[in-house]
């Protein structure tokens, strides 16, 4: 047991640093105890559903992930199991099962205890049948590939429901990419970065403040997106080298990235215009949109000069917060700020990005 236990839980956390590295960010130094008391109290009050769904994605990934490192050729030996007696077989499933989903546990056990603050015992039932079927599903699931032994990737071929020629342009090549092979981190980052939007601007409805809460609270929130913009770079330093000896000029290839990362933020914006048109003026409204535009392109051109994995960017994506919130708070002009991240990320890209 303790062999499969660090050769599979022990794994998926290893090749997962970066996205539990983000998650921490976001939940430890984003969110304070009392954004995270009325997440559990919405979940408990407002919409047990956004908790199942919110496990059933998470329960996906490490699903797909068990899957495909079993089906590796290094894993045949996992197939032994099956000689096991049935009750100790699901023991061991089981014991994975529960450790693959141990951030969940923790934050259902977070939820437990607010319920039990706020007298909503009732409602525990629903967000504990969550993580439980979970497991159950994870630990059949696990039980079916053992009895159907597989160490390798079956290549199957299937036609193509829609049939049409492809736009040439890198931009369209790239978004294709990451919807194909990176489809679970863009629906994470997505959900996200939707979840905090929709947040910052209900919270600015609640009273009067000016322009700097919503400025602050939707760039902690462009945060989420740090993970797709990271895919970018290694699809374009990794995977698509031979993009670097397209005909294509400087500006061509910084309009090109600036159109790929607004894109990408299209879902962020049209949360901003259904919560915040009622709120925010058009002008407000642009200079937020722009100032998310640009906290992205700052981050990606400094993957350009920095090199560095993921997980050991996110020190320099925190200071860099908080100098921005400060320099908000000081009551600088957003397209000013805009400006102050614009062009040292197009010096940083025209210098390192070749």
């Amino acid at each position: 047991m303790k062999v499969l236990f660090e050769a599979t839980v022990n794994e998926f956390y290893r090749q997962k640093a970066g996205f539990f590295a983000a998650l921490l960010l976001v939940g430890f130094g984003v969110l304070t105890e009392r954004e995270h008391y009325g997440l559990a109290l919405f979940f408990l009050t407002g919409s047990p559903a956004g908790f199942w769904i919110a496990v059933g994605l998470y329960a996906v990934m490490a699903g797909i992930f068990w899957n495909s490192l079993w089906k590796s050729p290094p894993y045949a030996f996992v197939y032994q199991a099956r000689l096991l007696a049935l009750p100790s077989r699901i023991f061991l499933l089981t014991c994975l099962s529960l450790g693959l989903l141990l951030p969940v546990i923790a934050y259902s056990i977070w939820i437990t205890y607010v319920a039990w603050k706020e007298n909503f015992a009732h409602s525990l039932g629903m967000i504990w049948a969550a993580p439980l079927s979970m497991i159950l599903i994870l630990m059949a699931g696990a039980d079916w590939r053992v009895k159907h032994p597989a160490t390798y990737y079956a290549q199957k071929k299937t036609r193509p429901i829609f049939s049409f020629a492809r736009p040439a342009t890198p931009v369209f090549w790239t978004l294709e990419w990451l919807v194909r092979e990176r489809g679970l981190t863009l629906l994470l980052c997505k959900l996200g970065a939707a979840i905090g939007t929709a947040a910052t601007l209900l919270y600015y409805g609640t009273d009067t403040y000016d322009l700097r809460l919503p400025a602050i609270g939707l760039s902690v929130s462009t945060l989420a997106n740090i993970g797709l913009s990271y895919e970018i770079f290694q699809w374009d330093q990794k995977q698509w080298q031979w993009g670097q000896t397209l005909p294509l000029s400087l500006a061509r290839r910084a309009f090109d990235l600036a159109a790929i990362h607004f894109l990408l933020l299209v879902p962020d914006f049209l949360i901003i215009v259904r919560y915040g048109r009622h709120l925010l003026r058009v002008g407000d409204l642009l200079q937020l949109i722009l100032l998310q535009l640009c906290i992205l392109l700052a981050y990606h051109s400094d993957l350009y000069r920095t090199r560095l994995p993921l997980e050991k960017t996110l020190g320099r994506v925190f200071v860099g917060v908080v100098t921005l919130t400060l320099m908000v708070l000081y009551k600088i002009q957003l397209p000013i700020l805009a400006c102050i991240l614009l062009l040292p990320a197009y010096h940083s890209y025209r210098k390192f990005s070749r």
